[in-house]
């Protein structure tokens, strides 16, 4: 056992002291590399996070526009449920009309008798009763096209 030039050591403590020197940065390579592969895996988690976010909004999005195209297209349709029920409305009027028309015209021919007075108010009252179940239906229409009360 020689000691070591210019420090008064043995060659085997120079070897222990290099030795322990080579354990300790050894342990301490050990514990970057088991931080760096925990710093790795959040690193993976953060990604997968923001990639499952980025997946949620696009499902979000997408939601939202069949949203709007079924609400467009069940307005579309009511519009057209409306504007038949209108159509009929105004058919129902006319023919109405007409006969009573008819029904005056006769009348002015002919003293009115009990009979015409009977269909004539027969008449009314259908037509009163059709006007009345289409108003209901336009109501219930109306009622079911209306916004929802936020309240």
């Amino acid at each position: 056992m020689t000691a070591a030039p210019g420090y008064g050591l043995s060659e085997d403590d120079d070897i222990r002291i290099v030795s322990h020197t080579v354990e300790r940065v050894a342990d301490a390579m050990a514990d970057l590399s088991t931080q760096l592969e925990q710093v790795t895996r959040r690193i993976g988690h953060v990604e997968a996070q923001r990639a499952s976010e980025a997946e949620v909004g696009d499902v979000l999005l997408q939601a939202q526009r069949f949203s709007d195209e079924v609400a467009d297209e069940a307005d579309g349709r009511a519009r057209a449920v409306v504007a038949q029920a209108n159509a009929e409305a105004v058919r129902i009027l006319e023919e109405a009309r007409h006969q009573a028309a008819e029904i005056v015209a006769e009348s002015r021919r002919s003293t009115i008798t009990v009979e015409a007075l009977f269909e004539l108010t027969t008449a009314i009252d259908a037509f009163a009763r059709n006007n009345r179940e289409l108003l209901v239906e336009l109501e219930a229409l109306r009622d079911t096209l209306a916004p929802p009360d936020p309240g």
